[in-house]
């Protein structure tokens, strides 16, 4: 969960990017909080490569100013998608 000014910046697409570079799985989707919930699954050194990205190579209208990461149950998905 990524909170800060994460909506109405490309930051979906951003992290949908991202997920493909690291071959990950799951979704991402805005949530009416104005928070953005991303739900990944892939190989734990990829999800941490991942993250680091995100975190350190975000463009100048992104900005993240807190996250949440809680492990959950794995759901059956092959590809990486935008949610809304």
């Amino acid at each position: 969960l990524f909170k800060g000014r994460v909506q109405g910046v490309g930051f979906r697409y951003f992290i949908y990017q991202k997920a493909l570079k690291y071959h990950l799985t799951g979704y991402v989707r805005n949530l009416y909080s104005g928070d953005v919930e991303a739900y990944i699954q892939g190989e734990k050194t990829a999800i941490d490569n991942f993250l680091a990205d995100v975190l350190h190579n975000s463009d100048r209208f992104i900005q993240i100013d807190d996250y949440w990461i809680k492990k959950v149950a794995p759901i059956e998905d092959d590809c990486f998608e935008v949610r809304y």
